[in-house]
């Protein structure tokens, strides 16, 4: 591949990211676009910092199966979860 053509490359890959949106559909039919801007990806990021934080104080439940639910959902979010 061409310099040309991978900084071309790299360069769409980085603004589709920056400005890529996603649709659903809510129950009643009605679509839900959500612009995924910078400043959306730090806010939500910093929603999840928090409730991340809180759900982690769970590894230290004295129950096997709350710790057990933990490893899954630690699981789940890391191979799950797409960037």
């Amino acid at each position: 591949m061409s310099e040309d053509a991978r900084h071309k490359s790299q360069s769409n890959d980085r603004n589709t990211h920056q400005s890529s949106t996603a649709t659903a559909t809510r129950t009643n039919g009605e679509s839900l676009l959500v612009k995924r801007t910078p400043e959306w990806v730090e806010s939500t990021a910093k929603k999840l910092n928090i409730l991340i934080g809180q759900i982690v104080t769970l590894a230290i439940n004295p129950n096997w199966k709350v710790r057990l639910a933990m490893i899954q959902f630690a699981r789940d979010l890391i191979f799950e979860c797409k960037r």
